[in-house]
């Protein structure tokens, strides 16, 4: 094989070696799991449940889409990380300055804005308690937006104070008179916590409780979008007697997943779909799951649905064909291209005898050499036999289409140089050779 093939071959070897490492890292890259980070919190609230309950489902299941939970103290907080892009995927609430590249995946639960007040306070309705205090339970800061707009609409004060969670931290507040009334989502799925809890409130007052209506909530929700109608469901908060006593109208809240809209298509449309189709995974830890919605498509909408999440709303994901129909074309114009190069290579190493026109072609300046050095006609006969060998094996190839038409215009142009050669070097032998024999008859 000789030195230089020896040396193609370790280069070849190595090409190769390189090739195929690149090609496990693409495919490493492209199949190995993504982690979100999420935004969530409180710990111990719902939404901190949910999040917990996901990221163990996605998990386990072996999906491409993984979550990494970043605990906050808040919805506000976490929608900060998310408008600062320190994470990719947030829960929110749906109010206040919304970052325009949050884009919603799913609405995951709409809560009832509850306001209790001791009954003795006689207050009918919301409006009076505009120059009131009133003491805000959940989230640090959660609540805010909320109190902003109720001044806007209102035109009050409405001192508010945020009031740790807890039944005794709220029986003291009422009781030493810190607060008028108090302020609070309702979660549907915990009613019987929450019961329980006012329960214990009322006892440690001593006082009859009763919520405050929002009386004018179609109006508040005209001018402020993000909150909609609701009512909130006699004995929804105690049930003997019931408080309420009758349906309440108030307002609702809503509670989303959402991403940056910079996340990848694919990644959000995996996400979105197992969020709906695996519900049922995640109901046992997280009760909050089963009032999980589709996000708003509308183009007014106050979170934008994510391209990704609408499209499976709509019915509309891309098909496998769809998403890599550009790949199904290119692909097999790459995969000729590969196999034609290692066809290269395989020559090139000297594992192929290689094609007549080839072999030809490389012999050709040891040809022409050959001729001109010849002395006799028996050598111009021998190389004569071995260019019509070639020519014998060019023709098959050709019968055969192994051979492209520029290879056989060049063969054709190499085959008649050489055969001028031929001719001209045996009309010189043969004058040699009269000569010769004119002179050894004189």
């Amino acid at each position: 094989m000789g030195k230089t093939a020896t040396q193609r071959r370790v280069y070849v070897s190595i090409g190769l070696g390189l090739c195929v490492g690149l090609l496990a890292l693409a495919y490493i890259h492209f199949t190995r799991p993504v982690t979100l980070t999420l935004a969530v919190g409180p710990s111990g609230f719902e939404d901190s449940a949910f999040a917990a309950s996901l990221a163990r489902a996605l998990a386990s299941s072996g999906s491409r889409v993984r979550i990494s939970v970043h605990p906050t103290a808040g919805p506000t907080q976490a929608r900060e990380l998310l408008k600062d892009r320190k994470v990719q995927l947030a829960i929110i609430r749906n109010e206040g300055q919304i970052p325009s590249n949050v884009r919603a995946v799913a609405i995951l639960h709409s809560d009832p804005v509850a306001i209790v007040a001791p009954k003795a306070a006689k207050i009918d309705n919301l409006r009076e308690l505009a120059n009131k205090t009133i003491g805000l339970i959940g989230p640090p800061s959660a609540n805010a937006d909320l109190m902003a707009a109720f001044r806007q609409h209102y035109r009050g004060k409405f001192q508010a104070v945020e009031i740790p969670p807890g039944p005794g931290q709220v029986a003291a507040a009422l009781n030493a008179k810190q607060v008028d009334a108090v302020l609070f989502l309702a979660p549907t799925t915990r009613a019987t916590v929450v019961s329980e809890g006012w329960a214990v409130v009322r006892r440690a007052t001593g006082k009859s409780l009763d919520l405050v209506p929002i009386d004018d909530a179609e109006a508040f929700a005209a001018s402020f979008p993000a909150y909609e109608e609701a009512e909130i469901p006699a004995g929804q908060l105690a049930g003997a007697p019931p408080v309420p006593a009758a349906a309440v109208d108030s307002l609702q809240v809503s509670t989303y997943l959402v991403a940056d809209q910079s996340v990848k298509d694919d990644l959000v449309a995996e996400l979105t779909r197992f969020l709906f189709e695996n519900r049922h995974k995640l109901v046992a830890d997280a009760p909050v799951a089963s009032l999980m919605k589709v996000a708003s498509t509308d183009k007014d909408a106050v979170i934008p649905a994510h391209t990704a999440s609408a499209s499976y709303f709509d019915g509309e994901e891309e098909t496998f064909m769809e998403r890599y129909i550009d790949w199904l074309w290119i692909g097999p114009m790459l995969a000729g291209g590969v196999f034609s190069a290692l066809v290269g290579l395989w020559r090139f190493v000297g594992f192929s005898k290689g094609s007549a026109d080839a072999d030809l072609l490389e012999r050709v300046p040891a040809v022409i050499d050959a001729i001109r050095a010849a002395s006799s006609l028996e050598e111009l006969d021998a190389i004569r036999t071995g260019i019509d060998a070639a020519v014998g094996r060019l023709s098959l190839d050709t019968v055969e289409g192994k051979l492209e038409d520029s290879n056989v215009n060049a063969v054709t142009g190499v085959v008649a140089y050489l055969d001028r050669l031929l001719s001209e070097k045996r009309l010189s032998l043969e004058a040699r050779d009269r000569a010769l024999e004119v002179s050894r008859h004189l």
